[in-house]
């Protein structure tokens, strides 16, 4: 008894047993809520997959008509039989280019999984009102696990960031249960898989520069490759990537023997990956490329920057917020002609517009790729006659591409989510830059180049910037708990008025 009070007594002995019971409850608290997650996540997944009828349109029935011909034919191609081609046995698509082939080969194990894919015949792809109604729910399975991996991997990387279980816990229920990627589970878009693969390269690139270890440059420069596979977009990122790498190393005076060796690996690493699809699309299209749908994207901007008035610029500003009363308050403002011009959908819209230019420059060449080449010469020659305006029009699409989100989260609109989201990734990009944390810039980089392409060259539509929102999470969170210390240091400078 005597000892286990002298034990008790002793003040060192108690705060260590005090901050063991700290740890365990954390812990707990950590594990509990990861349960709760997985909870809320399949059943917030299952939701959406659970409704009766699956149809999908436009990029998505590319993409599975793509996985459809690779699994029965061995060839990558969207293309659709005529109807006198329909139960010839002779019958083989040709090779396309269009979409690029990451995502069809991610949802391909799906054909294998369920046997109503398999068994599905050419007659089978029925469409309905421009979609087409799709027999078995499998490759969404796969979309939601790509989404279940990116939310694991932003936790982590939350976690190794800030050190700090909860928020590494919000970033998981941030991304994981973010309407704008349940909902691309159903579309069955490859958005999910892009986000998965963005956010590990962003972390390898970030580990790279960290630590400056061989691996992370040969690792980072793989899954770059695989990003560009699936997302034609990032094509030019190694550009961007590489002179990171080489400004970086210069800057703390490594040697250039090493500059050189790390940028080679990493270069290596990447066209290992990408160089036999642009072979395979050298040999059948004569060009090497990864996607055809550069030159029509290009035109849409191009277009716009020639169409947009000074009406139609400041209306923008208003219509593109996605809420219940900004178009109400544009129309308002604008007049409804003015809105009709910026509604993607309206027949009288610049969009529409567009999509006429894009049909007809299409009609004058024998095959897409030939009129894809002479739509970026177009748009090129266009957008070069008049450079300011067109960077003057950037804003207005990079303030649409801002609004990721597309439902009210947690009780929050969505479009304040998305505000608050892009206003912390752009202080954490600033600071990282202020303070040359080199690794932190690195960590952002490819994101960075995301949003400035889309910003420059297409018409921002917001789906396009998803695959961000992880990296836009896990840089929030950081600028958030940066806040919170400096707020709490100050409380804890100032003088309390009660011991005066």
């Amino acid at each position: 008894m005597c000892v286990f009070l002298h034990e008790n007594s002793n003040p060192a002995m108690k705060l260590e047993l005090t901050e063991s019971r700290r740890e365990k409850l954390k812990t707990a608290a950590f594990i509990f809520f990861l349960l709760v997650y997985l909870g809320l996540f399949l059943n917030a997944g299952i939701k959406v997959i659970s409704r009766p009828v699956l149809k999908i349109n436009s990029d998505a029935v590319h993409y599975f008509k793509t996985a459809y011909n690779l699994v029965n034919y061995g060839t990558f191609s969207q293309q659709f039989p005529r109807g006198d081609e329909i139960g010839d046995e002779s019958y083989r698509p040709r090779p396309t280019a269009k979409r690029e082939p990451g995502y069809p080969v991610f949802i391909s194990p799906a054909f294998f999984f369920d046997p109503t894919l398999r068994g599905m015949s050419e007659g089978d792809f029925v469409f309905e009102d421009g979609e087409l109604i799709l027999p078995s729910k499998a490759p969404c399975w796969l979309t939601l696990a790509a989404l279940f991996l990116t939310s694991l991997l932003g936790m982590w990387v939350t976690l190794r960031f800030t050190r700090n279980r909860l928020l590494s816990i919000v970033a998981l229920f941030g991304i994981g249960l973010s309407p704008a990627f349940l909902v691309v589970v159903r579309q069955l878009l490859s958005e999910n898989l892009a986000a998965l693969l963005l956010l590990g390269f962003s972390f390898t690139f970030y580990l790279s520069v960290k630590k400056g270890e061989i691996k992370y440059y040969a690792v980072s420069g793989l899954l770059l490759g695989v990003l560009v596979l699936t997302k034609g977009v990032f094509q030019f990122a190694w550009i961007v990537a590489a002179c990171f790498i080489l400004i970086h190393h210069l800057l703390k005076k490594v040697p250039l023997k090493r500059v050189a060796g790390v940028v080679f690996l990493f270069l290596l690493s990447y066209f290992i990956v990408v160089l036999p699809w642009m072979g395979r699309n050298y040999r059948h299209f004569g060009r090497a490329f990864i996607t055809e749908r550069g030159g029509g994207t290009l035109v849409i901007r191009a277009v716009y920057n020639d169409m947009m008035t000074p009406k139609d610029y400041a209306a923008s500003f208003i219509y593109w917020v996605p809420t219940r009363y900004t178009e109400e308050l544009a129309v308002r403002l604008f007049g409804r002609d003015v809105i009709n011009r910026l509604d993607v959908t309206h027949p009288d819209s610049i969009h529409s517009s567009v999509k006429a230019i894009r049909a007809e420059k299409a009609r004058e060449y024998e095959n897409s790729v030939r009129a894809d080449s002479a739509m970026i010469s177009m748009a090129v020659s266009e957008i070069k006659s008049h450079p300011f305006r067109h960077l003057i029009i950037c804003f207005p699409f990079a303030w649409k591409g801002i609004f990721v989100e597309i439902d009210d989260h947690f009780f929050i609109p969505a479009s304040l989510i998305s505000l608050l989201l892009f206003t912390g990734f752009f202080a954490f990009t600033l600071r990282a830059l202020i303070k040359r944390e080199w690794e932190h810039v690195a960590l952002v980089l490819p994101s960075l180049y995301l949003f400035g392409m889309h910003m420059l060259l297409t018409w921002c539509n917001p789906r396009y910037n998803k695959p961000m929102i992880p990296v836009l999470w896990i840089a929030s969170l950081f600028v958030l708990q940066l806040a919170w210390q400096k707020i709490s240091r100050r409380f804890e400078k100032s003088p309390d008025p009660g011991r005066e």
